[in-house]
């Protein structure tokens, strides 16, 4: 009987930042699992090596290309599931992004905004789209990405942008859940720690050898 209520055969989930370090790992694991899987995506080519990478499950797996930072491409997704497949039962809000390395007095605004959209905004817009179908099903489940500096007791300098996008989304994630509990909808964060990604080794972090790793590894998650 536990085994049958935690089943998520046949759902139906969204998937932004699919095509992403974190998100291909994800998409995997659902499609393993018997979920109908829609992949929100930017690249064509990543989406096509995605696809090739999941073997027998690719039936399972839909791709939409799609800017998770824009209402009106957002909705117009969010519309092509619920044609395709009648519903909407899981959303993960993977899409993100970091960029540090300057103090707030030095922080550009170009960088500021692509932060807030990419981390905070993208989640917002496609929370506030998949909710009035989940609450007329009576059923939804949303996962957001946090970070650790989001709940920090203290502020993160030369990261401020990064970890303030961050706690937005720690906010979100707890008003949804809040304002949804009554129609069957909860909405978590994770926070998976630092991941080992081409974009974060640009400071030669993940570059130090498997020496410094073996120390470090027990307090970084995402070596291991």
């Amino acid at each position: 009987m536990i085994k049958n209520f935690l089943s998520l055969k046949n759902k139906v989930a969204i998937v932004t930042g699919a095509t992403g370090n974190l998100g291909r790992v994800v998409v995997k694991k659902l499609l393993e699992q018997g979920v109908r899987v829609v992949a929100a995506y930017r690249d064509e080519q990543r989406y096509k090596d995605l696809g090739d990478s999941v073997g027998e499950d690719k039936a399972a797996l839909t791709g939409i290309s799609a800017d998770v930072t824009v209402e009106k491409s957002v909705q117009k997704m969010v519309e092509e599931v619920i044609q395709k497949h009648g519903r909407i039962d899981i959303l993960l809000n993977l899409a993100g992004a970091y960029k540090g390395g300057a103090d707030i007095s030095n922080t550009a605004e170009g960088d500021w905004e692509f932060l807030m959209n990419i981390n905070l905004k993208s989640a917002f817009l496609c929370s506030k789209a998949v909710l009035p179908s989940m609450m007329k099903a009576n059923y939804g489940r949303i996962v957001s990405v946090a970070a650790r500096p989001a709940v920090e007791k203290r502020g993160r300098a030369k990261s401020g942008p990064y970890a303030i996008s961050k706690a937005g989304v720690v906010v979100l994630t707890e008003t949804i859940a809040e304002e949804a509990k009554k129609f069957n909808i909860t909405a978590n964060c994770i926070m998976p720690s630092t991941i080992d990604t081409p974009e974060f080794s640009f400071g030669g972090f993940f570059q130090m050898g498997e020496a410094s790793r073996d120390c470090f590894g027990p307090h970084f998650p995402g070596f291991r």
